[in-house]
């Protein structure tokens, strides 16, 4: 159980903070809060597929050769080593991803 007075973000890059909040060899969410906008994207790929919902703000997504502009309910689910990124819209913008299995690399 972890409430949310004592989820912990370490800061991941200049405009990005992620908090583990809970993981098993299975399964792994995380939040990632974005501090400000963005203009460019770096796609990048990993083998966990995963699931992405957008707790606020709005932000455009990348998906391969597709663009989606998404915000706050919105829902997003990347295959397996697919290309992804996003470019933030709206300041403190939030997002809960979920990844199966874990990501080891966040631990």
């Amino acid at each position: 159980m972890i409430y949310k007075n004592e989820v912990q973000f370490k800061r991941i890059d200049s405009n990005t903070q992620r908090a583990v909040l809970t993981y098993s060899e299975q399964v792994m969410s995380a939040l990632v809060k974005f501090d400000d906008v963005t203009e460019t994207v770096e796609l990048h790929h990993h083998p966990e597929e995963q699931v992405t919902y957008v707790l606020s703000g709005r932000l455009k997504f990348f998906i391969g050769e597709e663009e989606y502009e998404v915000g706050q309910g919105d829902v997003l689910r990347f295959e397996p080593n697919q290309p992804h990124g996003c470019i933030v819209l709206e300041p403190g913008s939030e997002l809960l991803d979920t990844f199966t299995p874990y990501r080891k690399d966040f631990l």
